[in-house]
């Protein structure tokens, strides 16, 4: 995994390009061992560098990386005319950057990125269909089966809301 970490001041678009199209075939080559949906696209919309001090002072440094996958999934599989709702699921990866060590002959090696956790939330499986249930409970609890589900932004939230002008 030939990931570009970059800088404090984050990561300029080429090493962006560079990381998605990396993390997005590491996604599909593993797509097993991560828990994804076999028949599902795979979609890598987030990752980010994370830089944080350690008790000892030294810098670790980290990519938090989402691997996502929608399959469009019915409010009610009797009734197609209920619409449907965007099931969302996938792999929440949280990748260490590579350490430079110094072989017996005062060689740099650098060692590959090293994948530390993984947090899960699959849409297949029998954990995949609680998850359906749960947010399909959600969505109709916020009152989103109403409407054109169908429209690009019914899902979205309007964070807008969240500022109250006065």
């Amino acid at each position: 995994m030939a990931l570009v970490f970059g800088s404090p001041n984050g990561l300029t678009s080429v090493e962006k390009d560079i990381n998605g199209r990396v993390l997005r075939a590491y996604a599909h080559h593993h797509r097993a061992k991560l828990g994804l949906d076999p028949d599902l696209p795979i979609s890598v919309p987030s990752f980010h560098p994370v830089f944080r001090i350690l008790e000892n002072g030294r810098m670790q440094v980290e990519m938090v990386v989402e691997i996502i996958q929608t399959r469009p999934t019915p409010f009610d599989r009797g009734l197609a005319a209920a619409g449907s709702f965007p099931l969302r699921g996938g792999v929440t990866m949280v990748v260490e950057a590579p350490k430079i060590e110094i072989d017996h002959e005062d060689r740099a090696i650098a060692r590959l990125p090293e994948v530390r956790f993984l947090i899960g939330k699959p849409i297949s499986g029998e954990d995949g269909k609680h998850r359906e249930d749960a947010q399909r409970h959600f969505m109709l609890a916020l009152g989103l089966a109403s409407g054109d589900t169908e429209a690009p932004g019914h899902f979205q939230a309007n964070f807008g809301l969240l500022h109250e002008e006065r």
